[in-house]
């Protein structure tokens, strides 16, 4: 099983291709009690709620981690953005040859 975290993700939506962060947890920050998979795709703004989409991990981004608060929380997911967005970058380069 994978662990709690946040992920680089490929995100297969009836045939198109994306990417995007997954996170795989209980959402500490907030308090969550339940497991989750929440999946955040780059540049899309759809509603497909109730659609099925197939992910792939490519890669660990960081553990799960409880803020101290929201703004916190904002801010670590802006530079795991960052983040996923140089690995996503390195891994097109090293599948394109």
């Amino acid at each position: 099983m994978i662990p709690n975290g946040v992920y680089l993700v490929g995100v297969l939506l009836q045939g198109t291709k994306l990417s995007g962060l997954c996170n795989i947890g209980y959402r500490p920050t907030i308090g969550g009690q339940h497991l989750v998979i929440e999946v955040h795709i780059f540049d899309f703004s759809e509603d497909i709620y109730g659609q099925a989409i197939e992910v792939k991990v490519i890669g660990a981004i960081r553990k799960e981690k409880k803020f101290k608060n929201l703004e916190e929380l904002v801010g670590q997911i802006k530079r795991d953005k960052v983040k996923a967005m140089k690995m996503l970058s390195v891994f097109n380069k090293n599948s394109a040859g």
